[in-house]
């Protein structure tokens, strides 16, 4: 049992619009004749399509520069007085062309595809294995010269947008960063390059601009010290001296230029030996804070500056080579205070 088939003709030379009137489930439309103008076959109103209904159109006429448009699409005939065969399918909905003879392929568009197809892409043609995809000149898509390799090795990137736009902003030629690579291999650091940070002439031109260290060799290098005792350390510093600077080696000795000392008062003053003495290596000291001005004595904190001490015996000394600079209370270890003290100043350091 086969499907009943109705056949239609249209004389394309009487008319520029047809309706034809569609009876059974698959039908044949032959168009012959040459046309006089555009013409357009539709479906009569008073036949309904009803949906798997199939039209097969042939085409065997003369449309010169004329349009043909069957069901709503615009057909492009191979050539005047060649057949070519349309195959048309309602869906429903509307009627769509299947196959087009003119180049040979199926005739199915985009909106003919449904939205829930799915369509896997292996289905597709295949392209360059391993490439990105990208879209050429007249946007069809292509493989890429881009790797997926070169993409992994993007992706294991992590920076920011910023970041990203500082390289894009970069007119560092190669040949500037290969130089940069190569100091770095060669231990030049990011702190010694920030050196150059306000350098806005040649270096080599200021430093010979500069005077030769030989010019200093006369002069001293004065250095500085600040230490701060704790009052426990006070309460022993006659039976324990303190040291303020260290021993500078064999044949050297210190020479203090000033020294001060600030009382950080707590709650209770020291109530015997109250001299502070400092000590250069010899018998007596090079400088001292007096019971005259009662530094350790006092009630407050205050700063007081020391005094230098002028040698009194044939047989007393002063300095000692290789001797620290250190701290001393006289007569004895001081008794009942709780105040600490704080002792800076200045010196250099002298060869033999």
């Amino acid at each position: 049992m086969g499907f009943e088939k109705n056949y239609l003709e249209i004389d394309l030379s009487t008319d520029s619009t047809f309706n034809v009137v569609l009876e059974a489930e698959n039908n044949i439309v032959y168009a012959f004749g040459t046309a006089t103008g555009n013409v357009a076959i539709g479906v009569d109103g008073s036949s309904t399509p009803r949906k798997g209904m199939k039209v097969e159109f042939i085409y065997d006429g003369v449309m010169g520069a004329n349009t043909l448009t069957v069901f709503g699409t615009n057909i492009p005939v191979a050539s005047d007085n060649v057949k070519s065969l349309f195959n048309f399918y309602y869906n429903g909905t509307a009627w769509l062309p299947l196959f087009n003879p003119s180049t040979d392929t199926a005739y199915i568009n985009n909106g003919q595809v449904r939205a829930d197809a799915a369509i896997a892409l292996n289905k597709l043609a295949t392209l360059t294995a391993n490439r990105a995809v990208q879209t050429g000149a007249g946007g069809i898509t292509e493989a890429s010269p881009t790797t997926t390799t070169d993409l992994a090795k993007l992706s294991a990137i992590s920076v920011s947008a910023s970041q990203l736009n500082n390289v894009g902003a970069t007119t560092a030629l190669t040949a500037d960063l290969n130089l940069l690579a190569t100091l770095a291999a060669s231990g030049l650091t990011t702190a010694e390059l920030s050196y150059l940070i306000g350098v806005t002439s040649n270096l080599q031109t200021q430093l010979n601009a500069k005077a030769n260290s030989a010019d200093f060799s006369g002069l001293v290098s004065i250095e500085t010290f600040d230490v701060t005792i704790p009052s426990s350390e006070i309460l022993t510093s006659n039976s324990t001296p303190i040291n303020l600077v260290p021993a500078r080696g064999a044949n050297t000795v210190i020479v203090p230029i000033k020294i001060t000392g600030q009382l950080i008062y707590g709650t209770t003053p020291y109530a015997t030996n109250g001299e502070f003495d400092i000590y250069c290596g010899g018998s007596i000291p090079c400088f001292a804070f007096g019971d005259d001005n009662n530094f350790l004595f006092g009630t407050v904190s205050r700063i007081v500056n020391a005094t230098e001490r002028v040698l009194a015996g044939a047989t007393d000394t002063v300095y000692i080579a290789n001797s620290p600079l250190t701290l001393q209370t006289s007569d004895g270890n001081p008794t009942g205070g709780d105040s600490n003290v704080r002792v800076f100043g200045m010196f250099y350091v002298i060869n033999l």
